[in-house]
């Protein structure tokens, strides 16, 4: 298996670094001279790709997931904004090739917890009364879609509780900022504030990589998938990776009470002896500690409108 990125910007080299980095070849695409890519050149280099991520650009969206369906490819992961008015046109090439698509206007999973965090915040607001909301979004200057989708689907979750359109959206472009958007809840006493700031790309790219896993993971339903969709399976995999560690307690439980029996290490044996006394202890406060965070992020995450079918 291996992914090849389309757009060989800021976005799709820090997606490629990712992959790498844990292993996986990778490939990355500028834009070709023609405009569009050819699809016996997609896999000419790669026939063992799978999944094909596009991070180029809106206009160039469409055009790549019919390059990437043409090349045998049912797996995408769309990190590109500003293509709504081909979302339909996408959409539809995909259920007739019985592909599917993640799709995000930002694919980290920071973003997704703001998202959800912000769209509470707004019924809160509109229950309570009297606050008007506002989003103000900050980009490089190289930006080209403004508002940036981030703002775009804030203002989407914004909207359903609290008067707000995109165009009151204030945009900023400049120097080489990777992404902050805030959201404010103003009301005659007080102004509540939500900030998420962008330090560098890798939180894109990391979220990246967890759809790609994600559309791995089994078959998945024809057409567009939202990112959310993705975040609520984590709690799945942070229930998983749960068991995991208690296992591997018991497997160090083990070995400490083997070189008890060796006689080896006696201070070391002696620690542990303590430690397994409290052990118990230890194993009620992290399992409910566990059991609480676990509760808490079910209440968050089912509060989300997004469902897990696909679009």
């Amino acid at each position: 298996m291996s992914t090849i990125i389309l757009g060989d910007g800021p976005l799709g080299t820090a997606i490629e670094a990712a992959l790498r980095a844990r292993g996986e070849p990778a490939t990355i695409r500028g834009r070709p001279r023609s405009g569009r890519h050819d699809p016996r050149n997609l896999t000419r280099t790669e026939p063992t790709v799978d999944v094909i991520v596009d991070a180029s650009r809106a206009e160039a969206v469409l055009a790549n997931v019919e390059a990437g369906l043409a090349a045998g490819c049912r797996r995408f992961v769309i990190a590109t904004t500003g293509w709504a008015d081909d979302r339909a046109a996408v959409a539809s090439r995909l259920r007739g090739s019985a592909a599917a698509a993640v799709v995000a206007p930002n694919l980290a999973m920071g973003a997704a917890v703001f998202l959800r965090l912000v769209e509470e915040a707004s019924s809160l607001a509109a229950a309570i009364g009297g606050f008007d909301p506002s989003v103000v979004e900050w980009h490089r200057r190289a930006k080209a879609d403004r508002p940036s989708g981030t703002a775009r689907e804030l203002v989407r979750r914004i909207a359903p509780h609290l008067p707000i359109a995109v165009v009151e959206v204030a945009v900023v472009r400049s120097g080489a900022m990777p992404g902050l958007h805030l959201v404010g809840l103003d009301s005659p006493s007080e102004t509540i504030e939500l900030r998420l700031t962008a330090r560098d790309r890798s939180g894109y790219a990391a979220g990246a990589l967890a759809a790609i896993d994600w559309l791995r993971a089994q078959p998945r339903q024809p057409g567009l998938h939202p990112f959310d969709t993705v975040v609520d399976d984590y709690e799945g995999i942070a229930d998983r990776l749960g068991v995991e560690i208690e296992e591997l307690e018991g497997q160090a439980l083990g070995m400490a009470s083997s070189a008890e029996r060796e006689g080896s290490y006696r201070n070391f044996s002696s620690g542990t002896r303590r430690n397994r006394r409290r052990e118990p202890i230890r194993r009620r406060r992290n399992g409910a500690a566990r059991s609480s965070a676990r509760s808490e992020l079910r209440r968050v995450f089912a509060s989300s409108p997004v469902g897990p079918s696909a679009v």
